[in-house]
């Protein structure tokens, strides 16, 4: 590694002032611990810019980096082919969020090739380090690590040492760039005592994101954002769709949503949508007259409108309604095992293999794999996600048919 990039003693001391690394913590792992008293608002840590590898610093630095002039990158793929050089840190719907990722990490290791091809040529690179695989690794260690600071204008940088502070769905603070101190920082969002352990917000991400960008799953009923994403389209075999996307459009809407279903609950826009989604219009007008008549005046997403703007019409809240049971049946259908069937392993995966010895220190060769937790943590996941769906259905079902009694 290269000198620029090591941690200083001096930078080690300083950054160990408030908070000292826990190897072997339990429930969490690698971790990040109060030194020392910490009152609330006060820093918790303390990088300094000297620390933190941005994009622009990360291209600086690079052996590749008389190439970027002649084949710019984004700052994702910058950092992506730092980490590749330096060999750092080696060691549902969330399907399709996976394959997303992995296609986005395929699509960068295609507009990486014009500039590793040039690398080759005049000599800048062996052939055996930036391969598809050390990408691959590279690519999944920023999705992991990377931090977007908004004190720096939405920077994404690796910030070593900080990378070390673990989620709570309870913290309220995050990391971010502090111009007087120069430094990344994170201000404690309580009082902490000496050995106690330093949490981070990782942002208000449902527990199926967190398990699949970060690798691990929150206690059941802990996680206040947690939801069942469902996706919603405009279907291409619509005869309106032309319509429908124009009347969408004129709201800042676009015409695939992702929403959050919870327990008893509906998101904002959901019925909304379906409503324009199952409609029939005959002309651009008669779209956009009822985008209006649902979305209110905005033009930049789901706002006014809201319930009311159905309830004057029976027969538009009812189909509405009808949308969203045959979406969720459909979500439901696509699971490959039903909700009983995954009740009945998820309970006994949990008998066999309680979390609480799973977690334990002592368990040892006899403890749960990281295979079956992580069997245990989807099934867990899925299981929700079925149960959230099911009882959505429900619920618009009894709506249904007493808006249908009326």
């Amino acid at each position: 590694m290269r000198a620029s990039c090591v941690i200083s003693v001096g930078q080690l001391k300083h950054l160990t002032e408030l908070v000292g690394a826990r190897e072997s913590d339990p429930v969490y792992g690698r971790a990040l611990v109060a030194a020392a008293s910490l009152r609330k608002v006060s820093w918790a840590v303390q990088v300094p810019a000297s620390v933190v590898i941005t994009a622009e610093r990360a291209a600086s630095e690079l052996l590749l980096s008389t190439l970027l002039e002649e084949h710019p990158l984004p700052a994702w793929s910058v950092l992506a082919l730092w980490l590749a050089e330096v060999k750092w840190l080696r060691g549902s719907y969330l399907y399709q969020l996976a394959m997303e990722i992995r296609g986005a990490a395929d699509a960068s290791w295609q507009e990486l090739q014009p500039l590793l091809a040039a690398a080759q040529q005049q000599g800048l690179a062996r052939p055996d380090v930036f391969t598809q695989q050390s990408l691959r690794w590279a690519f999944s260690m920023l999705l992991t690590r990377l931090i977007r600071l908004p004190g720096l204008g939405d920077t994404e940088a690796l910030v070593p040492w900080a990378d070390l502070l673990n989620h709570s769905c309870g913290a309220t603070t995050f990391l971010n760039w502090d111009a007087a101190a120069e430094a990344v920082v994170l201000a404690a969002d309580r009082q902490y005592r000496p050995g106690e352990q330093v949490f981070v917000s990782y942002g208000q991400k449902t527990s199926g994101q967190l398990l699949l960008s970060y690798g691990f799953l929150p206690a059941a009923g802990s996680n206040p954002h947690d939801a069942c994403l469902l996706e919603l389209t405009l279907p291409e075999s619509d005869p309106a769709l032309a319509w429908k996307q124009e009347a969408l459009r004129s709201h800042g809407l676009a015409p695939l949503q992702v929403f959050p279903l919870r327990m008893g609950a509906l998101p904002q826009g959901l019925l909304e949508f379906a409503a324009l989604a199952s409609a029939t219009p005959t002309s651009l007008a008669e779209a956009q007259q009822l985008a209006t008549q649902l979305f209110g005046s905005s033009k930049t997403g789901f706002a006014g409108g809201g319930t009311t703007s159905l309830g004057g019409s029976h027969e538009l809240h009812a189909a509405a309604l009808l949308e969203v049971v045959r979406r969720c049946q459909a979500a439901l259908k696509g699971y490959p095992s039903s909700l009983e069937s995954n009740k009945a392993e998820l309970t006994r995966l949990q008998q066999q293999w309680p979390i609480s010895k799973a977690y334990s220190p002592q368990s040892g060769a006899g403890g749960l794999s990281p295979g079956g937790m992580l069997q245990q943590q989807v099934l867990q996941l899925v299981v929700h996600e079925q149960q959230v769906l099911s009882r959505t259905t429900f619920l618009l079902q009894q709506q249904l048919s007493q808006l249908r009694r009326r």
